[in-house]
């Protein structure tokens, strides 16, 4: 899809009755890693705008690339199409009636009346009226009427054109059909309202036969007239030969949501201080036998690429020695404990760090 111009400047008018949006668009939420891509979604419309276009790869789609490093919360407006057709004989099913063209409409016409540049007819056949051009069918490949170009070659010159009654405050979707019907050059086609064009130009596959669509959303503000029109902005007289066919200029109904784009947060850090005795200390599946900071890659839940960080501090285990002395028959206190033979002894304590402390008597027996 090609780029919705002004459309984000543009006061967004709600379509709604007693509060119920008319044509509501569907989004749902999604979980991404970091800086990878992940799709989002909308339906219920028949055209879209995202805001903010940062980090999407099309902001003009249902269904854009998001590539975003953080969490980021989109809106997307709705366009839904209303079933009235304000062009007039927009299939050309009536022949030449009904629009007005710069081009030259010539009679009678045969199979060189495309000649030469600025020349245009309705018809079925292309190849009926230039002997270069190809027999394409029209847009409904039924038969029908399509309007057939050898382009001009001034840019801007109006190859149809035809005056409607619009509301004011209210967006529109004006688009066509084209197709080249000669190999050289295919058309560059732009809409024009009130002289001013809209969107931005739509270059034609060079694809015989080929019908593609060109549109262009475009918001009326206080206007309730407009003289519409498609323009020619290629100029180059070789080829650049064309049909054009099924123009529509429908009112637009809108609706927005938002879509939120969750990246969670993967780094974790975790502080732990234990105790020598206590070492190697395990984490995530790795031994540390000594103090330092530690980074492991893991996998999220999600999938996503999650560092940890390890703080380890490493507490010291302590030891005491106590050399005591008794007469025969008396005894001695130590750590809680009554000694009256000689001997060494030891208590484990914990220390001011909360580790062991390891305190050794060495009890000496004076006879």
């Amino acid at each position: 899809m090609k780029s919705i111009k002004y459309i984000l400047f543009l006061l967004f008018i709600s379509n709604s009755i007693l509060g119920q949006v008319l044509c509501p668009i569907t989004t749902s939420d999604v979980v991404a890693c970091p800086n990878t891509n992940k799709q989002l979604n909308a339906s219920g419309a028949s055209f879209y705008t995202w805001t903010p276009a940062t980090g999407l790869s099309n902001a003009n789609i249902s269904n854009p690339i998001a590539n975003v490093p953080s969490t980021t919360i989109y809106s997307v407006t709705g366009f839904t199409e209303t079933t009235i057709n304000l062009i007039t004989n927009g299939d050309f099913s009536a022949g030449n009636t009904g629009f007005s063209s710069n081009y030259f409409y010539p009679t009678p016409q045969n199979s060189t009346c495309l000649q030469p540049e600025g020349n245009y007819v309705v018809g079925t056949n292309p190849k009926s009226y230039h002997a270069n051009f190809s027999a394409c069918k029209d847009h409904t490949s039924n038969g029908g009427k399509m309007l057939i170009v050898n382009g001009d070659v001034v840019a801007n010159t109006k190859v149809w054109g035809q005056p409607i009654t619009v509301k004011a405050n209210t967006y529109y979707a004006f688009y066509a059909y084209v197709t080249p019907v000669h190999k050289d050059n295919p058309p560059v086609l732009q809409f024009s309202i009130n002289s001013g064009v809209i969107g931005t130009p739509f270059a034609s596959t060079n694809v015989l036969c080929n019908w593609s669509r060109f549109y262009a959303i475009w918001y009326s503000g206080s206007t309730t007239s407009a003289n519409i029109s498609i323009v020619n902005q290629n100029i180059i007289a070789n080829g650049n030969d064309f049909a054009i066919d099924d123009i529509k200029f429908v009112e637009l109904c809108t609706s927005t949501n938002t879509v939120k784009v969750v990246v969670p947060n993967l780094t974790s850090s975790t502080s732990i201080s234990v105790c020598s005795s206590s070492l190697p200390y395990n984490w995530n599946g790795s031994s540390y036998n000594s103090a330092g900071t530690y980074t492991k890659h893991l996998l999220s839940v999600n999938g996503c690429d999650s560092v940890a960080t390890l703080m380890l501090t490493v507490r010291n285990v302590t030891s005491s020695t106590t050399n005591a002395n008794i007469c025969q028959g008396s005894s001695y206190n130590f750590n809680g404990t009554t000694y009256s033979t000689a001997g060494t002894y030891t208590a484990t304590l914990t220390n001011a760090v909360g580790c062991d402390s390891i305190a050794t008597l060495n009890l000496m027996v004076n006879v």
